[in-house]
């Protein structure tokens, strides 16, 4: 007769202690993910939160520091320039948040194109319009990264 409660039914089965190693590596259990195989997931699937959180951050932060620039710049005239670095501050911070966006859409555009090959047309040619914003998205990001790149060099072979 067959039991019903969990106990009785593992107890009832077949002995542990007369499973060999062979046996049960010979099992169908998958190897679990690894930890790069995790994050990759969980930034793939978390992409668009993630990309509307640094886009949302960098516009409050070129909210915050206009009016700050701006007050700023008034009182530098007067030879106060102490309100005028901080709305810098704040101006430089929303920079490196756009840069950290701009970097994050690159590197998404690379795993989905590695995992999945390029957006461009499906079954009839065409190009579709998520296709092309992605693609403008990630030109316009390349473009601002490479742009920062080209700065930083200039700036390196100027000052020596």
């Amino acid at each position: 007769m067959p039991s019903d409660s969990p106990r009785e039914a593992t107890t009832s089965g077949q002995d542990r202690s007369t499973v060999t190693p062979e046996a049960a590596s010979n099992t169908d259990i998958p190897a679990p993910p690894s930890r790069a195989e995790r994050v990759q997931s969980w930034l793939l699937g978390n992409s668009l939160r993630i990309q509307v959180l640094l886009a949302a951050m960098a516009v409050a932060a070129g909210i915050i520091a206009l009016p700050v620039v701006i007050f700023g710049s008034f009182t530098a005239l007067g030879g106060d320039t102490s309100i005028l670095s901080a709305g810098m501050v704040i101006v430089a911070a929303g920079f490196a948040i756009t840069t950290v966006l701009a970097a994050w859409v690159v590197v998404y555009a690379y795993i989905e194109t590695r995992n999945q090959g390029l957006p461009f047309g499906d079954t009839h040619g065409f190009l579709s319009v998520s296709d092309g914003v992605w693609s403008l998205k990630v030109a316009t990001a390349g473009v601002l990264l490479t742009l920062l790149l080209a700065i930083i060099i200039l700036s390196l072979t100027i000052d020596s």
